[in-house]
């Protein structure tokens, strides 16, 4: 169904990385992002049938892949050292715009997996996908604190390590919400799932009556 698909490119967004620069902080991933964007999109054309919230999440990793294969491209050309402080402008350019965009992508695959969950009456999904909305929503407060606000290199550092926990915190309960899907709507359910029926087909089912 998809799910499968999600749970891989979440395990990609987990940040290993060789730092390729002594001066800037600039590096390689082990992981590309954009391998992960691109399971998320083949995922969502599965999905995107049975929720509003998987169609925006899908229209996202539109802007989502083309970011990270931009990432990977500097990542690559940062081994050479040339013009590493454009490198480090660039990296800090595509990180803050993954910051923003993957929680947007996150509320409306929570919110996608929400209404999926209430359409099969699995009432725990439900709330697990709640408080995946909430994690993601420290997150990026928090994030975006450190981004905008003035702070000592004493506090900036305090935060530095308060997202990261809460990073990996929001993708522990990811991967552990996404499985719990997996599991039990596409392994065992899947085949009593049915695409919503638009308003438009309704409307004339009923004139027939």
């Amino acid at each position: 169904m998809g799910f499968g698909f999600i749970l891989i490119g979440y395990m990609m967004m987990v940040e290993v990385g060789v730092s390729t620069s002594e001066i800037y902080n600039i590096g390689f991933e082990i992981f590309p992002d954009v391998i992960g964007y691109v399971l998320f999109f083949l995922a969502l054309k599965k999905l995107r049938h049975y929720s509003r919230g998987f169609r925006i999440a899908k229209s996202l990793t539109y802007i989502l892949m083309p970011l990270g294969g931009i990432k990977l491209i500097a990542q690559a050309w940062s081994f050479t050292g040339l013009y590493a402080q454009t490198i480090s402008r660039i990296l800090d350019g595509c990180e803050l715009s993954k910051v923003v965009l993957l929680s947007l992508f996150n509320i409306f695959l929570f919110s996608g997996i929400r209404e999926l969950a209430k359409e099969v009456e699995l009432p725990k999904i439900v709330r697990r996908s709640l408080i995946a909305l909430l994690i993601n929503l420290l997150y990026f407060v928090t994030r975006m604190v450190v981004y905008v606000a003035p702070f000592t290199d004493a506090q900036a550092a305090f935060l530095y390590y308060v997202y990261n926990i809460l990073w990996y915190i929001l993708l522990f309960f990811t991967f552990f919400l996404v499985f719990s899907c997996y599991m039990y709507i596409c392994y065992e359910g899947e085949e009593d799932i049915t695409v919503p029926e638009s308003k438009i087909t309704a409307f004339f089912k009923r004139l027939k009556k």
